[in-house]
């Protein structure tokens, strides 16, 4: 069983879910992992940022072209399908 500091933490958040609305186990969770997958991009863009203001330089794009999810078969502007 969980106890101490970070049962203090969970509990916590669980409450902030549930003043929400949200009581289901299974959303919580699912919203957690939104809130964790965003914060993970935020992290990474503003390391992409502060490298690139050390540089003097905008920030570049992905390697590899286009973000995989703009690039599908209905909005491709190229031939090769």
């Amino acid at each position: 069983m969980i106890t101490g500091p970070i049962k203090s933490q969970v509990d916590a958040i669980w409450n902030a879910f549930w003043s929400g609305g949200i009581s289901n186990p299974m959303e919580v969770i699912e919203q957690m992992t939104y809130l964790l997958f965003i914060k993970r991009l935020d992290e990474l863009h503003t390391v992409k940022e502060k490298k690139a203001n050390r540089l003097k330089r905008e920030i570049g794009k992905r390697s590899g072209g286009s973000w995989m999810w703009r690039v599908t078969p209905a909005n491709r502007s190229d031939s090769s399908k």
